[in-house]
């Protein structure tokens, strides 16, 4: 639900953007490519009544198979005047992964999705001995993934530069992700099939990272803060729908979850959620790698959406009537996807 109107006297006019930063939005039919030997597909449905008012998914999706499962959440995204794309993948299979989305490749802003890559780099750099860690980038780098502070990220940002990410981009073929110019770490661009393609990536160590660093990359992932180090609420997506409760029971469900958030870029929310779920057979984390990527209308229920933007270089935005409803559309597209959790995957 939105909060009243009161609830986000805080938000500031959106600033101007650099030109070449607004996402597209026209829808494509169906689609299919083949990506480095990854298949790709996008596709679109009716919208359904539900989904039109947006309205939580039917529970007729339960039981329909995954390639439906995902058009029905691009469906139920665009009703909520949302643009998204939804990359899976089955490591335990080595299956194709599937995206669906009105754009399969035009890269969305990272926002602090970017805060993986520089970490990528520090690991790789560790591992190679050129920087190796010390106990302050511990405690940096958590602060950094588990409460995704900015401030972490800019000093990084800072000490690497944008070819820490066209590094990691090189090293893990992310063909469609590339660093932002500045010290503007958060226009970094990225694809959901990319995030996908680099998370397993690391959990199949093609950088020679060695378990003990990936592990410990996992480990911070797994760590995530239910609210940001900005006060902003990380529990969406992935990390509403797919963590067990109670999260750190022993026999809880491993989520290892990055999530991003901005606002905003041509009037529109960008939200991600991303990371890795589940066990493989040898009880490592990391059956399971999933990507979503929303870009969202700025809209309010008194009608004003093109008034007051949320501009989060300025505040927090943890009240805002439009973060909310874009926070719940990313949600509402995973439970789509998963409308009984991860156990529905292979259905």
């Amino acid at each position: 639900m939105f909060r009243t109107h009161a609830a986000r006297s805080r938000s500031r006019m959106q600033r101007p953007r650099p030109p070449g930063q607004s996402i597209a939005r026209t829808l494509s039919l169906l689609v299919f490519a083949l990506v480095a030997g990854v298949a790709v597909a996008s596709c679109t449905l009716p919208v359904t009544p539900d989904a039109a008012d947006g309205a939580s998914p039917t529970p007729s999706t339960t039981s329909a198979p995954l390639a439906e499962r995902v058009a029905a959440a691009d469906a139920y995204a665009r009703a909520r005047r949302a643009d998204v794309s939804i990359a899976l993948l089955d490591r335990a299979t080595d299956g194709a992964v599937e995206v669906s989305g009105s754009s399969i490749d035009v890269p969305v802003p990272c926002a602090s999705i970017v805060k993986v890559f520089l970490a990528a780099q520090l690991l790789h750099l560790d591992a190679t001995g050129e920087r190796p860690l010390s106990a302050d980038d511990d405690a940096t780098l958590s602060a950094m993934l588990e409460s995704s502070d900015d401030g972490a990220a800019g000093t990084y940002w800072t000490e690497l530069g944008p070819d820490a990410v066209r590094e990691v981009a090189d090293r893990y073929e992310l063909a469609h992700t590339t660093p932002a110019s500045g010290a503007s770490w958060w226009n970094t661009e990225s694809t959901a099939g990319d995030l996908v393609r680099f998370y397993r990536g690391v959990l199949d160590d093609v950088d020679g990272l060695g378990a003990a660093r990936i592990d410990r990359f996992v480990d911070l992932l797994e760590g995530w803060a239910e609210t940001a180090n900005d006060g902003y609420d990380q529990e969406f997506g992935i990390a509403a729908v797919l963590t067990s409760a109670p999260r750190h029971h022993p026999d809880a469900r491993a989520v290892a979850v990055k999530q991003g958030w901005m606002c905003c870029i041509s009037g529109r929310w960008i939200h991600w959620s991303t990371g890795i779920v589940g066990h493989d057979e040898d009880g490592r984390p990391g059956r399971y790698v999933i990507a979503v990527a929303s870009t969202e209308d700025v809209q309010y229920p008194d009608g004003d959406d093109l008034m007051w933007f949320p501009d989060t270089s300025y505040t927090d935005a943890s009240e805002d009537d439009s973060a909310r409803h874009a926070r719940e559309t990313v949600t509402g597209v995973v439970s789509t996807v998963f409308p009984g959790g991860a156990d529905e995957w292979n259905r």
